[in-house]
């Protein structure tokens, strides 16, 4: 058993981990917040942004909410955290207004099906496809179900009342047929 005290690290939003009303019993893997974390590539696709532009610079998950803030003129920050993220809201003020539609693609080429990526369950091949849905994603397919409503007569919650999905391709489906509902 180890022995040794339980160290809390104080975090850059005030909070302390783990919590101080926490009945943890393990010891705290050493953290101290002063160094980057995973790295998240980053895609913005908007015809607000300039074609073909890449940028090198230090965004964090909360660059989002931190852009988002500043894009809307929401009352912010957050916390802490949010404060100190980079914002990439600079990029949507670059031209003095969006690029035709003739300056972007109708349609974006899909990957090749040649070679799919087959997921293993227990050791037995499993197409992503037949992959229940977890939560996060049911709750995505439900999100946009809504938002498709406001602007069809809603086809999305017929089909959502009809049978919710329950595989990832089925919610792929359900989605698919949205954009076409909605003309896209």
């Amino acid at each position: 058993m180890n022995t040794s005290p339980l160290v809390r690290h104080q975090s850059p939003d005030g909070q302390n981990s783990p919590n101080a009303d926490d009945k943890a019993n393990f010891q705290v893997p050493p953290f101290t917040f002063d160094r980057l974390g995973l790295r998240v590539p980053t895609l913005i696709v908007s015809p607000w942004v300039p074609e073909g532009a890449v940028l090198n610079r230090n965004l964090q998950h909360t660059s989002v909410i931190k852009t988002a803030i500043e894009l809307f003129g929401l009352d912010g920050p957050l916390n802490h955290r949010d404060a100190s993220a980079a914002s990439f809201a600079d990029l949507f003020t670059q031209q003095p207004s969006p690029r035709a539609p003739n300056q972007m693609p109708n349609k974006l080429k899909r990957p090749s099906l040649d070679q799919p990526i087959v997921s293993l369950v227990a050791g037995i091949p499993v197409d992503p496809a037949d992959e229940p849905l977890d939560t996060l994603t049911e709750e995505w397919v439900n999100g946009f179900a809504a938002i498709a409503d406001r602007r069809t007569a809603s086809f999305a919650r017929s089909a959502l009342a009809v049978r919710q999905p329950r595989t990832q391709g089925e919610a792929a489906d359900l989605i698919e047929n949205c954009l076409k509902s909605l003309g896209l």
